[in-house]
């Protein structure tokens, strides 16, 4: 791929993906075992598996409608977490004085 020009190969995302995937593996090993950095590049380095899109098509299809989705599943998730708020604020409203003598410590008084 790096043979069609430098260019060519940093304009696919996935394999943008692939070069951060595989920079960041790099510096993981360079970085001593103490640095404070190192922590938010492992966590970086979950993305490694990701590298599978750019060998498998199908799977690359998979992910270009899974992210052209996200803009919709926002919808969903925002009515998910108005219900959830409604049904918490009902069971505080029904419950929340059911429990509140068996819960007292004695000894430190709350």
């Amino acid at each position: 791929p790096l043979a069609m020009g430098p260019r060519r190969m940093l304009r696919s995302p996935f394999k943008l993906l692939d070069i951060l995937v595989v920079a960041i593996g790099i510096t993981i090993d360079a970085l001593p075992e103490d640095s404070p950095a190192l922590v938010y590049l492992l966590i970086f380095n979950a993305l490694r598996p990701l590298r599978i899109v750019q060998r498998v098509s199908g799977m690359r299809k998979l992910m270009l409608v899974v992210v052209s989705c996200l803009p919709t599943m926002g919808s969903v998730v925002i009515l998910v977490l108005v219900l959830i708020f409604l049904f918490s604020m009902a069971g505080v409203i029904l419950f929340g004085h059911s429990l509140h003598t068996r819960c007292l410590n004695e000894v430190d008084g709350y």
